[in-house]
C-alpha cells in the first residue's frame, strides 16, 4: 500500500488521499493512516496527514442511517458533491483508496453502483484508483481480482496474501502506465525479489487452471450462502453476506443493534473447541468470518455450516441484552 502511495502523490503531484470509513490497508506508517480502525493507529502519533475518510457502502449499518431501497447510495453522493465543491474545503487528492470487500471491516462487499459512481467521479477529475485486493485477489471472491465483478478498470491494484500460493511473502502492484513516473530506485526493500515466492506464484496460477479453482469458489460460495441463510431468522443475527469463500455472519443485540462482539467472540471459541477455525471482525468483531480454503470440498462445507449453524444457536439461546455488552478476550461471554 505505501507503494501505491507513493506511486499516486509522485505521478499527481499532490498530497491529500481519499480513503473510507470500515476499510483495513495495512499496519505500516502509511497504511494504518488510510485504514479506519482507529484502535490500531492510537498509540502512533503523528501519523501521515491529508487523509479524508468518507462512508462506505455498508447497507446494513448505514454510516448515514438510511434505508437501502430509499438511499440513492448517498454515501457516495457525499463523496461526489465533497470532490465537486469549489467551497467544499477538499482538494483534489493524490489518489482515492478502495477495498470493494472490506474483510477486517466485517465482509462488506460494496454495493455495484457505489462502485460504478467512484470509478465514474475518479475519472472524470483524473484522480487515480487505488483497489485493495490483498484479502479479495487470488480468487479468493470466485474470480481472480474483485474488480472483475464491478465493470471496472482500476488505475493502481495492490495484491499480496495469497499471491505466493504457499504464504511465501510477496506483494506486488499494477498500475496504469501513466503513472509511471517515478525514478529507479525509488521504492525500494530488504526483502523484495523473494524468488522462491516468485516460483510458487508462478506455479499456482498453473495449478488453478488445472483443477479449475476458480469454479470451485463460485460452487462452494453459492453452497455456503444456500446454508446459512437460514441464520437471518435468528433475531440476534442482523446480517449474513459474502461472495465466493469470503462470508460474514453479522451479530447484533434484537433489541437495539448495538453490536453484539462478545457474543459473536463466544461462538468463535465454541466453534474452536469443535475444531473449527473462524475469526471476528467488523465494529467491535461483531462479524464471524468465514475464509475456508480455496480447493475446500462440499463435504467440509457441508460439515463446517452445520457445526456453525448449532454453534449460534446454543450461543445466542442463553444470550440476553445486558450479556452482549462490548468485551475484550477470545470467550468474553464464559461458557454460557
Amino acid at each position: 500500500m505505501d507503494a501505491a502511495i507513493k506511486l499516486c502523490k509522485t505521478a499527481t503531484g499532490r498530497g491529500d488521499i481519499v480513503s473510507f470509513q470500515g476499510g483495513f490497508h495495512g499496519s505500516s506508517h502509511a497504511a494504518m493512516a488510510v485504514t479506519g480502525l482507529v484502535e490500531q493507529k492510537e498509540p502512533v502519533a503523528n501519523g501521515m496527514p491529508g487523509v479524508h475518510f468518507f462512508p462506505y457502502s455498508y447497507c446494513s449499518r448505514c454510516p448515514l442511517g438510511l434505508a437501502p431501497d430509499t438511499c440513492a447510495i448517498n454515501c457516495v453522493n457525499y463523496l461526489e458533491r465533497s470532490l465537486s465543491d469549489a467551497n467544499g474545503g477538499l482538494a483534489l487528492p493524490a489518489a482515492v483508496i478502495l477495498e470493494l470487500v472490506q474483510g477486517e471491516g466485517g465482509v462488506v462487499p460494496a454495493r455495484k453502483e457505489f462502485v460504478g459512481r467512484i470509478r465514474a467521479l475518479t475519472r472524470e477529475l483524473d484522480i487515480p484508483l487505488i483497489v485493495d485486493e490483498v484479502q479479495t485477489g487470488c480468487g479468493r471472491v470466485g474470480t481472480w481480482f474483485a474488480f472483475e465483478q464491478y465493470d471496472i478498470e482500476p488505475d493502481v491494484i495492490v495484491a499480496s496474501k495469497a499471491l505466493s500460493g504457499i504464504g511465501a511473502p510477496v506483494a506486488v502492484i499494477f498500475y496504469d502506465k501513466r503513472l509511471d513516473s517515478w525514478a529507479p530506485g525509488a521504492h525500494t526493500g530488504t526483502f523484495r525479489g523473494n524468488q522462491l515466492a516468485f516460483a510458487a506464484g508462478a506455479e499456482t496460477v498453473n495449478i488453478f487452471r488445472r483443477d479449475n479453482v476458480l469454479s470451485n469458489v463460485r460452487e462452494r460460495g453459492e453452497q455456503i450462502g444456500d446454508r446459512l441463510a437460514k441464520l437471518q431468522l435468528n433475531p440476534w443475527v442482523r446480517d449474513v453476506r459474502g461472495v465466493g469463500l469470503m462470508w460474514g455472519i453479522e451479530l447484533a443485540d434484537p433489541q437495539d443493534g448495538r453490536p453484539a462482539g462478545a457474543l459473536a467472540r463466544k461462538v468463535q471459541a465454541r466453534a474452536l473447541r469443535r475444531g473449527l477455525i473462524l475469526e471476528v471482525g467488523g465494529r467491535d468483531d461483531c462479524v464471524i468470518r468465514l475464509l475456508p480454503a480455496l480447493n475446500v470440498s462440499a463435504e467440509i462445507v457441508d460439515t463446517a455450516c452445520s457445526l456453525i449453524e448449532e454453534t449460534i444457536e446454543e450461543c445466542c439461546g442463553s444470550a440476553t441484552s445486558s450479556s452482549w455488552a462490548p468485551a475484550r478476550g477470545p470467550d468474553a461471554m464464559g461458557d454460557g
